[in-house]
């Protein structure tokens, strides 16, 4: 007897018994303890030897679990390594003070994470706690897709002696200010003065020299200026539909339901790779009965 099993991502990091009532023949039901080992993927089998005893002078046979990886609304995981994405601020990415975020792992711990250094700091050891020199230390630039690393903190590995575990991955994605405006003015929050100073230390940070007034040039008689649109905009000068004519049409089937699969069955979907908010933790879950989901197969 084959079963599914959807686990959680929770319970393949710290690894749990779970007591399931199964049904090995008819109306026939058996409680059976099944036990996840800590670092197990999706597609691990878990065979309980001798447990399918339904006929009572036969040679028992087994019951056999594969399991299903609950998808995770935080964490991404890709082998024994853990990925998450966070949004910071255009401050952050920028200003070289770096990252700091509490973050909520797996198993219930909290701590706190912080990007990596500017590589001219790394010569220089760690701060302690009452170092006041801290926040003088320069933390490397980010740009949305950026990627970090904390060693040690993604899925522990399975069958590992010395308790061995992957990786976790942050990818950052930078988030534009929101900027506040009236609703009777579109003035830009910065006057021309601020706007000048920041292009000036932007123009710094990407190691371009300051433009000219000649070099940007005073003929705009050759410019086409654009207006704010939206996305829901696009299309909307498309022709009417042409008028369709009745026409017979001839259809070969294989047992399949047409030719070919419509055009929503390829649609782009899927998101990016990392997803969600990693550091609000996950909903508190009920009884066990409803973290695990057993299907036969």
């Amino acid at each position: 007897i084959h079963y599914e099993l959807e686990v959680s991502l929770e319970q393949l990091y710290t690894g749990k018994t779970e007591s399931l009532l199964v049904e090995i023949g008819g109306a026939r039901r058996k409680r059976v303890e099944v036990c996840i080992g800590k670092g197990m993927s999706a597609g691990s089998t878990i065979v309980l030897s001798g447990e399918n005893d339904i006929l009572p002078h036969a040679t028992p046979g087994d019951i056999t679990f594969v399991l299903v990886e609950r998808p995770h609304p935080l964490f991404r995981r890709k082998g024994h390594d853990l990925a998450i994405e966070i949004e910071i601020t255009l401050r952050e990415a920028l200003c070289g003070t770096g990252v700091t975020r509490e973050l909520k792992h797996l198993d219930g711990r909290v701590f706190t994470i912080r990007s990596a250094e500017s590589p001219q700091q790394k010569s220089s050891p760690p701060p302690h706690d009452d170092d006041k020199n801290t926040a003088d230390r320069v933390m490397m630039m980010i740009q949305t897709g950026d990627v970090h690393v904390l060693k040690g903190e993604g899925m522990p590995k399975l069958d590992s002696t010395t308790g061995e575990y992957g990786d976790l991955f942050v990818q950052y994605r930078v988030a534009m200010p929101k900027t506040i405006q009236s609703q009777n003015s579109m003035d830009h929050p910065l006057n021309s003065e601020e706007r000048r100073q920041l292009g000036i230390l932007l123009e710094k940070l990407e190691g371009r020299p300051t433009a000219t007034k000649e070099e940007n040039g005073d003929d705009d008689t050759n410019i086409r200026y654009m207006t704010k649109s939206s996305p829901k905009e696009f299309g909307k000068n498309a022709p009417p539909p042409p008028r369709q004519q009745q026409q017979q049409h001839f259809f070969f089937s294989n047992g399949s339901s047409g030719f070919g699969s419509s055009a929503a069955e390829h649609a782009f979907g899927g998101g990016p790779f990392f997803g969600g908010n990693p550091f609000t933790g996950p909903a508190d879950g009920g009884s066990d009965d409803a973290n695990v989901q057993c299907q036969q197969m």
